[in-house]
């Protein structure tokens, strides 16, 4: 019997039965060395650090992260021990790049009539990249470690803190030839055009938050739309005053986001331990809805808008409710999974409706 340690926020079938796995839950922020003594395999999100300290003196044979980035793993240590790890890469993408053109709509920017830079070309980017192009809009794309032939409108840092909406998709990195730990300081922010927007729903700690405060006491005219934060679950109240809209990590917690970061880290978990084993978790939708709204403003925000979540968290900052608001996160849909007749709004990603 392979004993299979999982974080309680990664959905499984309730009707979940394969007769070589056991499967355990845990609390991924809290998790210990202790917890994992017996287990085989071990399933987790962001919030849980794997390194040596918590996995040393512990029977875990192999990792998984039901998650798009990789910054919790300790990469190299895995590799030293050998230890397995599998993780759900452009998972949550789709729900990145819906969030941050509600964010659009919540700030009456029209991404048409503004243009638009992406710091990081990776799953997130390199589709926020296509989703905006399809709306005929200027990108100006920032990512050292990719050739025009990988990506279009590529352009070096100063070049993309021209534009007049900056998107972070990178991960978090401190080491290598381009780390991105702080990589927009002082210096990097004071160069943002005139009423710009910086919407951070990449990773926290990319953005230097000291710098960013400040910057935005001297431009007020800089609007903030942050998602992620530099030392999750503590959070600074400060800065969340500052922003129009503030999330608690939850851009990519659409309902299919989360169903295909499980379907992906469970599929690597039966190869790694050769289990014949279906579960099909991302349904295909029976029905798709139809939105509503004409107007492309009011069809997202039909769809979802993030100021509800910024209420939301705005009440209580303490690292407790960061926790709870992510666990607790309501249904959220893609906007694909709404059908529009209207040409704009499938440009924006609404599917087009196709009468049986």
């Amino acid at each position: 019997m392979i004993r299979v340690l999982v974080d309680e926020n990664i959905p499984v079938p309730d009707e979940f039965r394969v007769p070589e796995i056991e499967l355990l839950r845990c609390a991924g922020r809290s998790l210990s060395s202790a917890e994992l003594q017996g287990v085989d395999a071990l399933l987790v999100r962001s919030v849980t650090q794997i390194d040596q300290a918590l996995l040393q003196g512990t029977s875990v044979g192999f990792v998984g992260s039901a998650t798009a980035g990789i910054d919790h793993l300790d990469i190299r240590y895995l590799n030293s021990v050998a230890i397995p790890y599998a993780y759900a890469p452009g998972s949550n993408a789709v729900s990145v790049v819906d969030y941050v053109l509600s964010s659009l709509a919540a700030l009456d920017m029209d991404p048409r009539d503004h243009s638009i830079g992406i710091v990081g070309c990776g799953q997130v980017g390199s589709r926020l990249y296509r989703r905006m192009r399809a709306l005929g809009c200027t990108c100006y794309c920032y990512d050292p470690f990719l050739m025009e032939a990988d990506q279009a409108d590529l352009c070096n840092l100063d070049q993309v803190l021209q534009a007049d909406v900056l998107c972070l998709h990178t991960p978090l990195t401190d080491t290598g030839p381009h780390p991105t730990s702080n990589m927009l300081a002082y210096e990097q922010l004071s160069k943002l055009p005139q009423g710009a927007a910086i919407i951070n729903a990449g990773r926290g700690g990319v953005v230097n938050e000291v710098d960013l405060k400040r910057v935005v006491s001297e431009r007020p005219d800089i609007r903030l739309v942050f998602d992620v934060w530099q030392a999750e679950p503590n959070i600074d109240a400060e800065l969340v005053t500052l922003c129009q809209i503030a999330t608690p990590h939850i851009a990519g917690y659409a309902a299919k986001a989360k169903l295909r970061g499980s379907q992906m880290v469970f599929d690597a978990l039966f190869r790694q331990f050769g289990i014949l084993a279906n579960m099909d978790l991302i349904q295909p939708s029976s029905k798709l809805k139809e939105v509503a709204a004409e107007q492309w403003n009011r069809a997202l925000l039909e769809v979802y808008d993030p100021r509800i979540d910024d209420a939301n968290f705005s009440v209580d900052l303490s690292p407790d409710v960061f926790d709870r608001l992510r666990k607790n996160y309501p249904l959220r849909r893609e906007i694909a999974e709404y059908y529009s007749s209207n040409k704009l709004l499938q440009s924006f990603g609404f599917s087009q409706f196709q009468p049986r």
